[in-house]
């Protein structure tokens, strides 16, 4: 289950988590966000690079750092070289 919520599997989840627990989660969740690792990570990776990019004097947003949540093309493969590539371009036009 769910970063071991409830339970390691579903049915254990719905055996041992009570409907209060489970809309105390989802309550915090709806204010904190999923508690997935690799998404906070990537959200955490995006607010650094979008204030490098700011401090640089480019606009960028957060959304062109977080690929796998916004991907245009739909590959939802990032290379270092694409962000790279975002990050110099930055840099050009910050100077």
């Amino acid at each position: 289950m769910l970063n071991g919520i409830g339970g390691r599997t579903i049915e254990e989840a719905k055996e041992r988590m009570t409907y209060v627990e489970a809309q105390r989660w989802a309550a915090y969740m709806e204010k904190h966000g999923t508690l997935n690792f690799n998404v906070r990570l990537e959200l955490g990776v995006a607010m650094i690079c979008t204030l490098i990019c700011r401090a640089m004097g480019t606009k960028k947003e957060l959304r062109d750092f977080m690929i796998n949540r916004y991907d245009e093309d739909g590959d939802g493969d990032a290379t270092l070289e694409d962000i790279m590539s975002i990050l110099a371009g930055a840099k050009r036009d910050g100077k």
